[in-house]
């Protein structure tokens, strides 16, 4: 059956089984409640043993079936304990799940989760102790003759830069949908029409909207956006957000804009705020500098109107430095705004390796009663090897210098370290 060409699942590598009988001990082993991260230890083992198989790029058969499964580590330690996070932990994500072709217009697509803290009693996957759905959905192609894919089901949804949208692929349970979506195109072109729920958690949270991408030439790329979320009637709040980004390429320099206009209530109170960004990339030989300029704006105080800019489901990392200390705006700014000028560096050292080197300049866009404007100063060190195809080490260091905005509106009285490294191996 023909998966539509949107189909992804960001991150796994699928390795092909030529038909049900060949995963029958697979089965088996779950069938006798075999705990996940054993199956996913095994099955790791094997592909390991074994060349490592590609992304999937042809279409699934009726009965074909593919694993898919992810183990993935990570031992993070910080100091001061902030922001309410421990000094130290480790926690390791599994996922293992297949991906069936039903007929020649109908595939299924299942992945569980377990989230586990080391040394920890039960599980962290959730609300439940036990290993619980991650993903499972039916996409139908060329629904109706139409040239569209319907999706429907739990699922990822990841759109453009992730700024708005994203799947949150770096926290361990990650971010997912109970959803139904339009996937079609034209040409090069692509679109995305949506409505969907977020999975978890308390409470009615609606995210419904369209999104295209429109490649121009080279690596040069449009993406639109226009989307409404609702948290639900007792909250009182729903935000209208339209607008896009974009990169071109003039004189050897790659310009990137990007822009959003957001109305709506929050908490039964007017919202009128926006967002943009801007910045240059260049390329020379085996590094890629960047410098860019990020603002979210912020409410002044003085009127009947909200002006801080409200991310939405956006990714809550790396944006904004790997400390995470903006993961969620406008809550992570007091609702001030946040400006943020970075400049980063990423180096190819070669044997599939690379380096990035990224500093941030964080203050507030409207400090109204602190004493000072500065939230910080971050620098972000990242070293990622790639041994092979589905293997990752990754490990890095993040020195903060706290500014007076930070410990009035945070509680961080003290410069902040952070370091992590992460093991990722996916089959």
């Amino acid at each position: 059956m023909p998966l539509h060409s949107g189909f992804t699942c960001p991150g796994l590598v699928e390795a092909r089984v030529p038909s049900p009988s060949a995963c029958s001990s697979e089965i088996l082993l779950l069938g006798q409640r075999t705990p996940l991260v054993l199956l996913v230890f095994i099955l790791a083992g094997a592909s390991l043993a074994l060349p490592m198989a590609a992304p999937l790029a042809a279409p699934l058969a009726a009965q074909e079936i593919q694993l898919i499964g992810e183990l993935r580590p990570r031992h993070e330690q910080r100091s001061p304990d902030f922001p309410s996070a421990p000094a130290a932990d480790v926690m390791m994500r599994t996922r293992l799940g297949v991906a069936m072709g039903l007929s020649e217009s109908l595939a299924l697509r299942v992945v569980v989760q377990d989230v586990i803290a080391f040394g920890g009693s039960g599980t962290e996957s959730g609300w439940d102790p036990d290993p619980d759905l991650f993903v499972g959905f039916v996409e139908v192609s060329e629904f109706l003759g139409s040239g569209v894919a319907v999706r429907a089901g739990r699922q990822e949804i990841s759109l453009g830069n992730e700024r708005l949208v994203s799947r949150n692929n770096w926290g361990h349970r990650g971010q997912r949908f109970d959803a139904v979506r339009l996937l079609g195109g034209r040409g090069a072109v692509s679109a995305d029409l949506f409505s969907a729920r977020l999975a978890g958690g308390s409470g009615s949270r609606w995210l419904h909207g369209a999104h295209a991408a429109i490649p121009l030439q080279a690596d040069e790329s449009l993406h639109l956006y226009a989307l409404h979320n609702r948290e639900g009637e007792e909250s009182g709040t729903t935000h209208y957000t339209g607008g896009g980004h974009a990169r071109v390429e003039a004189g050897g320099v790659e310009w990137i804009l990007e822009g959003y206009l957001q109305r709506g209530e929050r908490q039964g109170v007017s919202v009128s705020a926006y967002q943009f960004a801007s910045g240059a990339a260049r390329t020379f030989d085996r590094v890629r500098t960047q410098l860019l300029y990020e603002h979210y704006s912020g409410d002044d105080g003085r009127g009947d109107r909200l002006g801080s800019f409200d991310r939405l489901r956006g990714s809550n990392h790396g944006f904004h430095g790997y400390a995470d200390l903006f993961t969620s705006l406008p809550q992570n700014a007091g609702g001030r705004g946040l400006g943020d000028l970075n400049l980063s560096a990423t180096m190819d050292l070669g044997f599939g390796t690379e380096f990035q080197l990224k500093v941030h300049r964080f203050r507030v866009v409207e400090p109204r009663d602190l004493s000072s404007g500065r939230f910080g100063e971050e620098l972000d060190l990242v070293l990622t090897h790639r041994p092979r195809s589905g293997v990752t080490l990754e490990a890095g260091l993040s020195r903060v210098w706290a500014g007076p905005a930070l410990e009035e509106l945070r509680g961080l009285e003290r410069n902040l370290t952070f370091g992590y490294a992460m093991v990722g191996l996916v089959f």
